[in-house]
C-alpha cells in the first residue's frame, strides 16, 4: 500500500491584506495535492480561486473509478485516460472561472499547480506562473515553472513548459486555456515543492533545492517565504511542499530494476553496474502519451531523454528527419552549448523516459572521471551520427527537388540560361 505523504503549506497575505488569495487542497482518498492562486485579493479573489479548485476537485472525483482500476492494475489506456481527465478538469475549471468574472465584469485570473497521486506515479497538471519542483538525492528537477514577467528574461532554461507567448497565461482569461501536463514517478525520499508564482520568481533553484533537501516541510516552507520576501516579492505568497516517507538508500530497490534497460541504451552502453546505478539515480522517469510534444524546435532546453520504451519521431523545419524506438537518446546538444532545441520530438506512441538534466549530468561527470569519459565519448558518436544522418537527408531532399524541377529530360546549363535570362544564340 502506498505511504502517506508529508505535506505542509505556508501562506501569507500581500501586505496591508487580511487573508491571501490562495487555496491548498489536500485529497487523501482520491491523491490529490492542489495549489491555486488569484492575481486579485479581496473577497472576488478568494472565492475565484476556490471556485477553481473546487471545480477541478469535483470533476476529478468523477473519476474515482478509473483511479481505482489503474491502482489495482496500471495500463497504457487507463494512464492516457487519466491524464485527459486531469486536463480536462483543469479546463473546465477555467471556462467556469471564465463565466464568472464575466458575470462579475471583473478581470479575475487564477494559476494552479495540481499533482494527482496514484501509486508511485504522479500525474500533475501546471497553469499560471507558479512552479513544481522535484529534489531528489540533492539534485533539484524543475517539473514545470511558467515565464516570469517580472523577470523580463523569457523563459527560464529548461522548462520544458514555457508559457508561449500568444496563450493565456492564466485560467480566466479566456474560455480557452493550455494546460501543461505530465507524468513521473515518486521515490522514497523525494522532495515536492508547489510554489505560487512570487516564489517561483524570486528564488533560485539553488535556494529551492538547499531548503527542501537539508529542512523538513514545516521550517523549508518558512525559509522559502522568508527569502522570497528578503528579496522584495510582492504580493501573496504560497508554498506548498511534499516530502515521500522513506530513505534515499530505499531507492536503489527501484532503481535495480532499471539495469537492463539502461544497459542497452548505446549511450550507456560501456558503463559498469556501479555507473549504471549512478545514472539512474539521478534520473527521472516520465511517461509520454501518443502524441504528445516531448520539446518544439526553437524552445530552450536542458535536458537529456533516454528512451525506454515507445517510439518518437524527430521534425525539423516542418520535415521528418529520424523515428526513434527504445534505446535511443535525443536532446544531446543541450548538455553541449545549445540551450535552443534544433528539432521538435513528438511522441509517436505512450512509452516510457528517463530525463537528465543537465545540472544532473554534469554532477555525474565531476563526481566520477572514468564515467565522464564513457559519457562524453558516447555522447559525441551520438551527435555526430545524428549529424551525419541529417546532412544525408538534407542533401537527398534538395536532390529530389532539384530533379523535380529540371524535369528527367531537361538540360541543367539551359535551365540555368532560362531562369537566369534569355538565352543568347
Amino acid at each position: 500500500m502506498t505511504q502517506q505523504l508529508q505535506t505542509y503549506a505556508q501562506l501569507a497575505a500581500a501586505p496591508g491584506e487580511s487573508t491571501p488569495p490562495i487555496v491548498v487542497r489536500s485529497d487523501p482518498e482520491l491523491g490529490l495535492l492542489a495549489l491555486g492562486e488569484c492575481n486579485r485579493a479581496g473577497a472576488d479573489g478568494e472565492a475565484a480561486v476556490h471556485l477553481v479548485i473546487n471545480s477541478l476537485s469535483n470533476h476529478l472525483e468523477m473519476s474515482a473509478g478509473e483511479l481505482a482500476a489503474y491502482r489495482e492494475r496500471p495500463t497504457d489506456d487507463l494512464r492516457s485516460r487519466l491524464l485527459r481527465a486531469l486536463e480536462d478538469a483543469v479546463m473546465r475549471a477555467g471556462k467556469e472561472l471564465f463565466l464568472f468574472a464575466s458575470r462579475r465584469s471583473s478581470e479575475l485570473a487564477v494559476g494552479v499547480e495540481v499533482l494527482l497521486r496514484v501509486g508511485n506515479e504522479v500525474f500533475a497538471a501546471h497553469v499560471g506562473r507558479g512552479g513544481i519542483y522535484l529534489v531528489r538525492r540533492d539534485l533539484l528537477h524543475r517539473l514545470a515553472r511558467g515565464r516570469s514577467p517580472e523577470r523580463g528574461s523569457g523563459p527560464p532554461t529548461g522548462s520544458r513548459w514555457d508559457t508561449v507567448s500568444d496563450e493565456p497565461l492564466l485560467l480566466g482569461r479566456d474560455s480557452q486555456v493550455k494546460v501543461q501536463t505530465l507524468i513521473f514517478e515518486v521515490w522514497p525520499g523525494d522532495h515536492l515543492a508547489l510554489l505560487t508564482s512570487g516564489l517561483a520568481n524570486r528564488l533560485d533553484d539553488a535556494d529551492i533545492r538547499t531548503l527542501l533537501a537539508v529542512l523538513e516541510p514545516e521550517q523549508a516552507a518558512r525559509g522559502l517565504l522568508h527569502m522570497a520576501r528578503e528579496r522584495g516579492a510582492p504580493g501573496a505568497l504560497g508554498a506548498y511542499l511534499v516530502r515521500v516517507p522513506g530513505s534515499p538508500d530505499q531507492v536503489s530497490e527501484s532503481v535495480v530494476s532499471l539495469l537492463p534497460v539502461l544497459g542497452r541504451i548505446p549511450l550507456l552502453n560501456w558503463c559498469n553496474r556501479e555507473e549504471l546505478l549512478d545514472v539512474a539515480a539521478v534520473a527521472r522517469p516520465q511517461r509520454m502519451v501518443k502524441g504528445e510534444t516531448i520539446f518544439a524546435e526553437g524552445e530552450n532546453g536542458a535536458e537529456l531523454y533516454l528512451l525506454v520504451g515507445g517510439d518518437v519521431s524527430v521534425v525539423r523545419g516542418g520535415t521528418g528527419v529520424a523515428h526513434l524506438g527504445p534505446g535511443s537518446t535525443f536532446g544531446e546538444m543541450a548538455l553541449l552549448d545549445q540551450p535552443m532545441r534544433s528539432a521538435t520530438v513528438e511522441a509517436l506512441s505512450d512509452g516510457e523516459l528517463l530525463v537528465i538534466s543537465r545540472e544532473a549530468f554534469f554532477t555525474l561527470l565531476k563526481a566520477s572521471p572514468a564515467l565522464a569519459v564513457k559519457l562524453l565519448w558516447n555522447l559525441l558518436l551520438a551527435v555526430s551520427g545524428n549529424l551525419r544522418r541529417t546532412t544525408a537527408m538534407m542533401s537527398g531532399l534538395v536532390s529530389g527537388a532539384m530533379s523535380m524541377e529540371l524535369g528527367e529530360d531537361d538540360d541543367p546549363t539551359i535551365q540555368v540560361r532560362r531562369k537566369g535570362g534569355p538565352r543568347s544564340t
